[in-house]
């Protein structure tokens, strides 16, 4: 049922007996221990894969000053692209765990983004394969339940979202806007021994007649370590004359 007993015996939230125990841990080291483990905090922070919530208005802005409140980012086009004719392609997506279980720790994705670029619009489409490698029904392990959300860009169109080639209906789809982005949000199950394959288009579109550049920004989850790949397509007569990062070049 999520819940593990504590030292008095009493049934509690797996995470909140995790936590007190870590920080009475915390409490009781020695200053090479504090010094090893506050290290490995920062250096958490630091690859933002850990975000910190703090309620004091002034802590709270230095924390977010150095990018460790996990908050959403509004990203620029970069200097060395054409910034009066940039395409932004800013993509955020969250997998939260609703199954009150932990079988995240069994689940292995796989990202890849496929954009094309036309004179007139930006095609993208992001495929993540989920498989769950638990063996068990029984908590920890089971059926992995995530609530899907991904932040698009304000005025992306959505084209379609599917799982395993099955189109995801209008009436199990929420789709609203949260600060200044368009989110699509949906539940995704995948069972013990199961893949999943969630596919999600949507379309950009911009009136550059000259030329433009197009930036693709992909925020990192706190806590998601699997990398992802993109492949970026271009249309009929179009070639590129700045790449950053240095990409692999096919044809």
């Amino acid at each position: 049922d999520g819940k593990v007993a504590d030292k008095t015996g009493k049934k509690t939230e797996y995470t909140t007996v995790v936590l007190t125990r870590l920080f009475e841990e915390i409490k009781k080291a020695d200053k090479e221990k504090a010094l090893q483990l506050f290290t490995v905090l920062y250096e958490e922070l630091d690859h933002k894969e850990l975000g910190l919530v703090v309620f004091k208005q002034q802590s709270g802005q230095v924390i977010k000053e150095l990018g460790w409140d996990a908050s959403v980012v509004s990203p620029k086009c970069p200097s060395q692209f054409l910034e009066n004719t940039c395409v932004m392609d800013a993509l955020y997506q969250v997998d939260a765990n609703v199954g009150i279980n932990k079988v995240n720790a069994y689940i292995e994705k796989q990202v890849v983004d496929e954009v094309s670029l036309e004179k007139k619009i930006v095609v993208h489409q992001r495929t993540i394969s989920y498989t769950n490698t638990a063996k068990l029904d029984l908590w920890p392990q089971g059926t992995y339940r995530s609530y899907l959300k991904f932040l698009l860009p304000a005025d992306a169109t959505l084209q379609s979202v599917s799982i395993n080639s099955t189109p995801v209906s209008s009436d199990q789809l929420s789709i609203y806007t949260e600060n200044g982005r368009k989110v699509v949000a949906f539940l995704l199950e995948v069972g013990k021994q199961k893949t999943a394959v969630v596919k999600l288009n949507y379309q950009l579109s911009h009136a550059f007649d000259k030329p433009f550049s197009y930036f693709l920004f992909s925020q990192k989850q706190p806590g998601d370590r699997k990398t992802g790949s993109a492949v970026v397509k271009l249309g009929e007569g179009m070639r590129a004359r700045v790449v950053a990062p240095q990409p692999e070049i096919q044809g």
